[in-house]
């Protein structure tokens, strides 16, 4: 099968990239909020201890475990995708991410409830986690899937875009809290409100997504029939292989934004002596920088060969790493900015493409298991733990450009397993009870002719 998925109207089509972007940027706000949280507020608050430098890992660590819940919810989110639309999906990861989220912001602390105040922060701060594993996936497949065949890089990017939206937002909300409040203040309440905020996004979000219809390719794969009974099973058993590869592609864009975003701030206010301020602004540049370029990077893709241009924003990280932790080493500020407006560009170059690249490796209905798995798998490596790799990386060696070397081997990884990843045409789809219909897994999609924008 390998026919053009239908096109609606400019007005559904903008209807389709608002609630899919806005709730992805609403959802990263909320994961954003945590970790500024988990930054300023929580050892205090959640694992008071004699050793500062203790309660401060044990916050940093519930950032950290919602990163293995991701391939979980990916499964999961995935299998709901996959089998009653992607429409419905979504409108589910929105809401779990709320909750969680805003019982988060409810949450009582340590001194009120003892060791229960930590274990439902763990608990709810997985099931965040477990949101976002379906979230992503399933935005970039609704607007590829709506998109024209010549114009769905350009939509793709908007779900890395609308990400670093959500996070830019959260840190302002942070920002005006902090400038506002009074260090007691924000300590004791003033941290709570970016959380209870969600209570009014969440019928926003689901009203925007509820106005939208499933996507044409999937009410085409129902009205078959070719949907799958377990899409885990169909992916595990006939795609391991692209799983496995999809992630190796999806952990350079991860790592290049965790290890700017925290690692970075980190070393400049820890190392570097920077101040708070400084420090904070960073990841802004770099996000800003990220949000404003993918859409046009996405674009690019669309008028020259998709691979082409993912392939060049890959070498771009691998050229790039080392010099990127040179000139922040630097001490000097307008070196520093360049820096991380120089990564921001890196950053959108690949995300701005991965999205609707990592959803042309795979068949409709298998399309929202097979792309949310393998992203959230490489977001343990790329996003989880980036910033201890960062870290013990610097602690071993005592010179901070050694940490490229880092960005440069997953950059590497990624480039040699795009040789292993050629696509399948948006539209096909594949059946557990018919093998001439199923797609190539990657051993044989070698042979498969590059999927072209």
């Amino acid at each position: 099968m390998n026919e053009e998925v239908p096109f609606r109207s400019s007005r559904h089509t903008r209807r389709v990239v608002a609630a899919a972007s806005l709730g992805t940027a609403f959802e990263y706000y909320d994961m954003h909020i945590y970790g500024l949280a988990a930054s300023l507020v929580f050892a205090a608050a959640y694992f008071p201890s004699g050793e500062p430098s203790s309660a401060a890992l044990a916050a940093f660590a519930t950032f950290a475990v919602a990163y293995f819940a991701r391939p979980l919810g990916a499964i999961v989110f995935g299998h709901l995708g996959d089998r009653i639309g992607r429409k419905q999906t979504l409108q589910l990861t929105f809401l779990v991410m709320g909750i969680a989220t805003v019982l988060i912001g409810l949450l009582p602390t340590y001194a009120a409830v003892g060791v229960a105040a930590p274990v439902l922060l763990v608990l709810l701060r997985l099931l965040q986690g477990f949101a976002v594993g379906g979230e992503t996936g399933g935005a970039w497949v609704t607007l590829v899937e709506y998109a024209p065949a010549n114009r769905r890089g350009f939509y793709g990017a908007f779900v890395m875009a609308a990400s670093g939206l959500g996070a830019i937002i959260g840190s302002v909300v942070f920002v005006f809290l902090g400038a506002a409040l009074s260090e007691e203040a924000f300590g004791s309440w003033g941290w709570r409100l970016p959380f209870l905020v969600t209570v009014l996004l969440i019928p926003l979000g689901l009203y925007l997504r509820h106005r939208v219809e499933e996507t044409p390719e999937f009410r085409s794969l129902l009205a078959a029939g070719r949907e799958v009974r377990v899409p885990i099973v169909t992916v595990l058993r006939e795609h391991w292989q692209v799983v496995l590869l999809a992630a190796g592609i999806s952990t350079p864009f991860l790592a290049a934004t965790y290890v700017t975003t925290f690692y970075g701030t980190s070393f400049l206010r820890t190392v570097q002596g920077a101040s708070t301020t400084f420090a904070l602004a960073l990841p802004l540049v770099f996000l800003t920088t990220q949000m404003v370029l993918s859409p046009v990077f996405g674009h690019l893709s669309d008028l020259w060969e998709r691979r082409r241009v993912f392939r060049a924003a890959l070498a771009g990280l691998l050229v790039y790493a080392i010099p990127f932790f040179l000139l922040l080493g630097s001490k000097n500020v307008a070196l520093i900015l360049l820096a991380v407006f120089l990564m921001g560009i890196v950053a959108a170059a690949i995300g701005g493409t991965l999205g609707t690249f990592l959803s042309e490796q795979f068949a409709g209905n298998v399309r929202y298991t097979g792309l949310s798995v393998g992203y959230q798998l490489g977001s343990i490596l790329g996003g989880g733990l980036s910033p201890l790799i960062a870290t013990a990386i610097l602690t071993w060696s005592g010179n901070s450009w050694t940490v490229g070397l880092y960005l440069a081997a997953v950059s590497i990884v990624a480039l040699l397993c795009m040789t292993r990843l050629h696509g399948v045409s948006l539209g096909s789809a594949t059946s557990d009870d018919d093998p001439d219909e199923r797609p190539a897994d990657a051993a044989v999609v070698e042979a498969t002719p590059p999927t072209r924008a």
